[in-house]
């Protein structure tokens, strides 16, 4: 019979990977609040990690990471790659919305300019 106590921890351990592992995710997300662990929940395809803002507000935001198996069984080299293309993504998706921001801005001040002239009779 399996001792109880070495399922309880392998479980504990187990959890503590997912968590370890979602953190990672999140933060390559590009979140950098403090957080701390609400819940983790399994299922037979995924575990999906529920992390809340630690703070003293009433209304903490909430992140979720949900992992799948295959980037739970993947090693440390292959997950810490699979990390840094998260925050290449990231980090690529960020730069766009600047760059089509800034697109506009100028889209924006071109029409102003053109109205002022036109307005000015020139």
């Amino acid at each position: 019979m399996t001792n109880v106590r070495e399922i309880l921890e392998a479980i504990s351990d187990f959890s503590d990977f997912v968590q370890d592992r979602a953190l990672e995710l999140v933060r390559a997300k590009g979140y950098t609040r403090k957080l701390c662990l609400e819940k983790i929940e399994f299922d037979t395809e995924t575990a999906t990690v529920t992390f809340q803002e630690d703070t003293h507000h009433d209304c903490p935001d909430y992140e979720f990471a949900t992992l799948s198996i295959a980037q739970l069984e993947m090693n440390d080299l292959d997950w810490k790659d699979y990390v840094e293309s998260v925050k290449k993504e990231t980090f690529m998706a960020e730069a766009d919305k600047i760059k089509l921001a800034k697109e506009r801005e100028l889209a924006n001040k071109e029409k102003q300019f053109l109205k002022l002239k036109e307005e000015l009779g020139h």
